[in-house]
């Protein structure tokens, strides 16, 4: 006897059961992939840090391991050199949607004795073509350097760090620099220049980062789109006079960034505006003598000369 006239699928069953079974599954897999969507923006995020860590050939991505959440991006690994470390902390910085990095990476620095370290420091500072090496006062213990001393800019201190940093056998600078600017500027004037840096920075939206300052000391508002872009503006304004910046109003939203980015590239600016933006950094940067370089120079068609 033939079977009633029942379709049957591959699964043995009716096929309103089998539909109301696939019904179920079908939630049950959104839901799934609801919450796999939601998870995927960490994935992706650790996903790209590796492929950025892994093209910069400053860094050694193979003893490095990227763990992220909310954001919030913890690198762990060993590096053979402090420059390699801050580097690798930059590189994820910059990655979108990283509100922040957690830098757990282990140094395994070459050993060398503390004199031979304190004299190459001496010898790199004194060769060093802006740093004056009698403001700068440098201790060694165990590897760890310790600066001390009085400079004139924020990039003063900055470059002597950095220089340090680049000595064999070095496994920490600790920062105890001060800056004791030279030039006493009115806090309009100096507003004026940090919106004016912003607002050349092709990397930034002028528009959404509010400055503030009194006696100096500066105080950074708004959005940024990255802890990178986030960075960015704390050294844009680091201008002359400037005693300290504080960023920690700034907020990072990658999303409601994204919205209202620019859509040109660079900004298109007249080459006399651009000259004269010129003459201005060049006038307040204490690294360059101004009449060297304004002499014979000129703009044109945005190339300066």
């Amino acid at each position: 006897m033939k079977p009633p006239i029942t379709a049957r699928t591959g699964l043995g069953y009716p096929k309103p059961i089998t539909y109301l079974f696939m019904g179920l599954c079908s939630l049950l897999l959104g839901s799934s992939l609801c919450h796999a969507a939601k998870g995927l923006e960490g994935a992706a995020v650790i996903r790209v840090v590796l492929r950025e860590l892994r093209n910069d050939p400053g860094i050694s991505i193979q003893t490095l391991k990227v763990y992220t959440i909310n954001g919030i991006v913890k690198l762990q690994g060993t590096v053979n050199n402090i420059l390699s470390k801050k580097r690798a902390e930059e590189v994820a910085r910059s990655v979108k949607g990283v509100r922040s990095v957690i830098n757990t990476i282990e140094l395994e620095a070459e050993f060398r004795s503390d004199p031979d370290i304190l004299r190459d420091i001496r010898r790199t500072l004194l060769n060093h073509p802006v740093i004056e090496l009698y403001e700068i006062q440098a201790q060694v213990v165990n590897g760890i350097v310790t600066l001390e001393g009085m400079v004139d800019s924020w990039q003063e201190a900055r470059l002597c760090i950095y220089a340090v940093e680049g000595i064999r056998g070095v496994k920490e600078v600790q920062n105890k620099i001060k800056v004791y600017p030279k030039m006493n500027r009115p806090d309009h004037e100096i507003k004026t220049e940090i919106k004016g840096r912003l607002y050349w920075d092709v990397w930034m939206d002028e528009t959404l980062v509010d400055v503030k300052v009194n006696q100096g000391k500066v105080m950074l508002e708004g959005i940024v789109g990255s802890a990178a872009e986030r960075h960015r503006a704390y050294e844009d304004a680091w201008v002359t006079s400037v005693s300290s910046v504080d960023i920690s109003k700034i907020e990072i939203d990658w999303r409601r960034y994204d919205e209202i980015r620019r859509t040109l590239e660079y900004a298109l600016e007249s080459d006399d505006k651009i000259w004269r933006t010129l003459k201005e950094a060049f006038i307040y940067d204490p690294r360059i003598l101004c009449p060297s370089i304004m002499a014979g120079s000129y703009c044109q068609d945005a190339w300066a000369a």
